[in-house]
């Protein structure tokens, strides 16, 4: 994996997160009339959407996987392993986090 920021991560990884639990804030915007660029700021009149949500995550109780794009998610905040092995597929991901 490249240390680059924004780099492409062309191997297939998922997120190397070893806690007991944690919690996941997302945030974010959606641009819902991508040809009114100059309306996108102030957001109003229903052009740009504006999402958050929270979760309290325990071990075992989540799955994820990244190909071919910059770190991302879990795997940005946590660092990433390959997914091989024990982590190539969903299910195996789930147990072995489970176990842990």
């Amino acid at each position: 994996m490249s240390n680059k920021p924004n780099a492409i991560v062309t191997e297939r990884v998922t997120a190397n997160v070893t806690e007991d639990e944690f919690v996941i804030f997302l945030i974010g915007m959606r641009i819902n009339k991508l040809w009114k660029v100059h309306q996108w700021w102030p957001v109003s009149n229903g052009e740009v959407g504006i999402w958050h949500e929270t979760f309290r995550v325990h071990a075992g109780d989540f799955e994820c996987v990244y190909n071919n794009m910059p770190g991302f998610g879990l795997a940005q905040a946590y660092g990433s392993i390959p997914a091989t092995g024990d982590h190539a597929r969903a299910a195996s991901r789930m147990k072995s986090r489970a176990a842990a």
